[in-house]
């Protein structure tokens, strides 16, 4: 993974981690919704996520053991 890309979602995670008996989520706010938004696209660019790209709004990332993965967006 980018180091800038890493460094940038680490902040984030650690900073907006909510926790639920399910899973463990995170809302950035505002923001950081652009800088966070753009280490996504990179990472989704360099194949490090599968998945589709986000929409609009908040971002809904679930960490795994293998990383992290977009849930969804609103």
């Amino acid at each position: 993974m980018r180091k800038m890309e890493r460094a940038i979602l680490k902040n984030a995670f650690e900073t907006y981690r909510e926790r639920n008996t399910l899973t463990s989520y995170f809302v950035f706010p505002t923001r950081m919704e652009t800088e966070v938004r753009a280490a996504l696209d990179n990472l989704y660019e360099d194949g490090y996520i599968e998945l589709p790209r986000p929409a609009l709004s908040a971002s809904y990332v679930t960490l795994t053991d293998e990383g992290f993965e977009l849930a969804s967006s609103i």
